[in-house]
């Protein structure tokens, strides 16, 4: 038999070598998941304000057809209040489906917005949003930038 020493002078890494790497590695995610959370966010208020401006849009054109077409007295009359359920379930907005039922959500939290309530008129050659619900989740007129 071969006595065989035991070779003390391999090369490899040292415990403290290896917990900084792990350190720097854990301080790179750090800075990675932060500006990650920033693009999410940012993601998060662009797709809130395009459905504002598709709110807007699909009020403006139920006002439209409302007046011009089906001749409502209503919307003659310049006030008028729909719910934004009722535009999801006319077709002027999409909303998720859900259990048989067209919801519409808040992209900002991700909660129902399908019950809240938009006041517009058309008077002066102009169309207006004059208010929103307030509370929950609905958007308020702060949001609408054209307001």
């Amino acid at each position: 038999m071969k006595n065989r020493s035991l070779n003390l002078n391999k090369k490899g890494f040292t415990l403290v070598e290896l917990l900084a790497v792990i350190i720097l590695l854990a301080i790179i995610m750090g800075f990675g998941s932060y500006a990650v959370l920033g693009i999410i966010n940012n993601n998060k208020e662009n797709n809130y304000n395009l459905l504002i401006d598709e709110i807007y849009n699909s009020v403006e054109l139920y006002y439209q057809e409302c007046r011009y077409v089906n001749r409502d007295d209503d919307c003659l009359d310049g006030e008028v209040e729909i719910t934004l359920g009722d535009l999801v379930v006319n077709g002027y907005l999409k909303g998720n489906h859900e259990d048989d039922e067209m919801k519409l959500v808040n992209t900002k939290d991700n909660k129902e917005i399908t019950d809240c309530i938009i006041k517009f008129t058309y008077g002066s050659g102009k169309f207006v949003i004059e208010d929103m619900t307030l509370g929950g989740s609905c958007p308020t007129t702060n949001d609408y930038k054209w307001l």
